[in-house]
């Protein structure tokens, strides 16, 4: 079992979806349904033919790596973490069920569905959390 971090948006913008809908969810809709490719290098592909303004080979590897990892190595069971930024809290849940693609025109075209909405959810307040310098 494995500790995923996805994080609901720039600036946490989609936090109230994450919450109401139960599920984690990432972009890159141009790179459409990814369920068929296999490797990194069918991502880092799909990725370029995407986004063929993207030249730089550090930021495609980064890109085209996120949605290999949310499609390819996040398991049922896995523990997910969403911090949601405004209000300093991380919202904890275990993904129960493998990837949906919502193909249409949509900004977050890969969705998990998740267990936030299960009693007894645990939220971290980050303001309780301080590192040693």
């Amino acid at each position: 079992m494995s500790i995923w971090v996805v994080r609901a948006g720039e600036g946490s913008e989609i936090i109230e979806e994450v919450r109401a809908k139960d599920v984690i969810t990432i972009g890159w809709p141009a790179m459409g349904d990814c369920s068929g490719y296999q490797s990194r290098e069918d991502f880092r592909q799909a990725y370029r033919e995407a986004y063929p303004e993207d030249t730089n080979p550090y930021r495609i590897g980064l890109q085209a790596g996120q949605v290999y990892r949310f499609v390819r190595e996040i398991a049922v069971g896995d523990t997910v973490m969403t911090p949601d930024g405004p209000v300093r809290e991380m919202l904890i849940a275990r993904s129960h069920r493998g990837i949906r693609s919502r193909p249409r025109k949509n900004s977050r075209p890969r969705s998990r569905s998740t267990s936030m909405r299960t009693p007894g959810r645990k939220l971290m307040n980050l303001s309780r959390i301080s590192s040693r310098g």
